[in-house]
């Protein structure tokens, strides 16, 4: 990744909540070496399985279990308050539908996500208010 920065190049990540046998803190892990890298963009995703995939044969034989919704925000919402504001997050849900998506329905619409995540931060605090740097809005005008 650093060549890619050396030659001016945007780097943005995918990372994906609520992988098999991942905790939370597994997932601050992660973020905190993909920040280190010096990214400058964020993408998150819930895992949810479809249909016709690896995981959703291991779904159906009981070896999965589906990502609970209340899960996903507080990880995420975690996830966002201890990344740097000048880290930009390109997505915060992700969405698929029925008969494709298996689990879990509540990515059938990513309002879902994306609202109960705001909820949370207006709760708990925006990005980068755990590291006591909170995201400042540029008002324009």
């Amino acid at each position: 990744m650093q060549r890619a920065h050396q030659r001016g190049l945007r780097v943005c990540c995918h990372l994906i909540v609520g992988l098999p046998g991942e905790l939370a803190d597994h997932c601050m892990t992660t973020l905190q070496r993909v920040v280190d890298t010096g990214v400058e963009g964020i993408k998150l995703h819930p895992l949810h399985i479809v249909d016709g995939s690896i995981m959703a044969k291991a779904w159906r034989a009981g070896r999965l279990c589906e990502l609970p919704l209340d899960t996903y925000v507080a990880t995420a919402g975690e996830m966002i308050r201890h990344t740097p504001p000048e880290v930009v997050f390109h997505r915060i849900s992700a969405s698929a539908r029925r008969p494709t998506l298996l689990v879990p329905l509540w990515c059938e619409n990513r309002w879902t996500g994306m609202v109960e995540l705001d909820l949370y931060l207006q709760a708990h605090g925006v990005q980068g208010s755990a590291l006591g740097q909170p995201y400042q809005p540029v008002i324009l005008g």
